[in-house]
Order: C-alpha cells, then structure tokens, then sequence
C-alpha cells in the first residue's frame, strides 16, 4: 500500500499500516504511481514535470525522468 503526501510518496505495510519507507525528491505533488511487474521498483510522476523510478528495497532513486511539457488531462 502507498501513501501520496504533497511532495513524498510513503510505502505503508498492508498488516500494521506502518510506514516502511518514505519517498522524497518531488518538488511539487506526486500525482501518481506504479510498481513494475515484480515490485522491485516504484515510478512517480509529479506536478514538477518529473518522473522517477525508485528502487523499492531501499529507496534509492534510480533515474529522473524531466522535460515533459503539458501534463495530461482527462475529460470525465
């Protein structure tokens, strides 16, 4: 389970709900996430016109992603 807060991203246990590791490196707000196939790494995509990959185990950042210039939007 995660939780997206402002500028981090928390990894909580579906257990106890305690946090394992908190993300930080956004400087605007996370909007959203997702794991790859084996859950060994983490992307984020903020307001700040990044995205970056995370290494689960540990929290190391492994890439940032930058540049993009229109965030996306969706029309409901």
């Amino acid at each position: 389970m995660f939780q997206i807060c402002r500028k981090k991203t928390s990894l909580r246990s579906l257990q106890t709900f305690s946090c394992n590791l908190t993300l930080r490196g956004h400087q605007g707000p996370v909007m959203s996430v997702a794991f790859n196939a084996d859950a060994t790494v983490l992307a984020t995509a903020s307001y700040d016109r990044t995205a970056k990959l995370w290494r689960v185990e540990d929290g190391v950042c492994l890439q940032t992603i930058a540049g993009h210039r229109i965030l996306a939007q969706h029309n409901i």
